[in-house]
């Protein structure tokens, strides 16, 4: 009789953590899901918002952490599946056009890209990243003028935003309009005196100008920071 009941009460402890296995809701996955990604667990945070849409097809939340966890992993098919997902859901999740932008970015289609970065601005005028992000890519695709325009626009939304000044004067160093660019690259170094990059490229507008001295130091400053591309400029061009 005693071993029946302690083989009963192993069956009652058991059934009772299946139950507590499915008493989980969508959004407790979704929660660990997203501790999961805190912690760089992108794999597991994938599982995890897999199985709160298993539970909840119609968890938007569910699909963009899903999508930005795929996105981590440079699975960029996989996010835009879960983007797209997102924002049939939701049409107006700001954060999934975002998204869907910098994945289409990185999977070459560069106008899908735009267009998602237009949305963005749609229902956020004044969205620096989407601004930002335009001018990006229409700079990878060797549009130089529409980005300036763009950093043009973050720039008067924000006069101390360093990036922007900095790839407004990538773009007119292209156009090789190098006193613009020698300028861009000057206001983000005010703004960033450890910003590399600019100390890099205005290194090499400086050399265009005919200013040696001016790039040598320019380029041991970003060498000072840790700037790869510096040494070989440097390496080639000062005594």
């Amino acid at each position: 009789m005693k071993s029946l009941n302690y083989y009963i009460l192993i069956i009652l402890y058991s059934l009772g953590l299946s139950l507590s296995v499915f008493s989980q809701t969508a959004e407790d996955y979704l929660k660990q899901g997203e501790a999961m990604f805190e912690e760089n667990n992108y794999k597991e945070s994938i599982n995890l918002c897999t199985k709160a849409i298993e539970i909840d097809s119609t968890l938007y939340l569910a699909y963009y952490l899903r999508g930005v966890s795929r996105f981590s992993i440079d699975d960029y098919k996989g996010a835009l599946e879960d983007f797209n997902k997102n924002i049939i859901i939701a049409p107006l999740h700001l954060n999934a056009y975002l998204m869907r932008g910098h994945t289409k970015y990185f999977l070459e289609d560069y106008n899908g890209a735009i267009m998602d970065y237009k949305k963005v601005i749609d229902l956020n005028p004044e969205s620096i990243d989407a601004f930002l992000q335009i001018g990006a890519t229409y700079y990878i695709m060797e549009d130089y003028n529409e980005a300036i325009k763009n950093f043009d626009i973050v720039i008067l939304i924000d006069d101390k935003n360093a990036h922007a000044f900095y790839a407004r004067g990538g773009a007119y160093h292209f156009l090789k309009k190098y006193d613009q660019a020698l300028k861009d690259y000057s206001t983000a170094i005010e703004l960033d005196e450890n910003f590399a990059e600019a100390y890099c490229f205005r290194g090499t507008v400086k050399k265009e100008l005919g200013d040696i001295i001016g790039a040598c130091e320019d380029w041991s400053k970003a060498i000072e920071l840790e700037f790869e591309l510096a040494y070989q400029e440097k390496g080639e061009n000062c005594d």
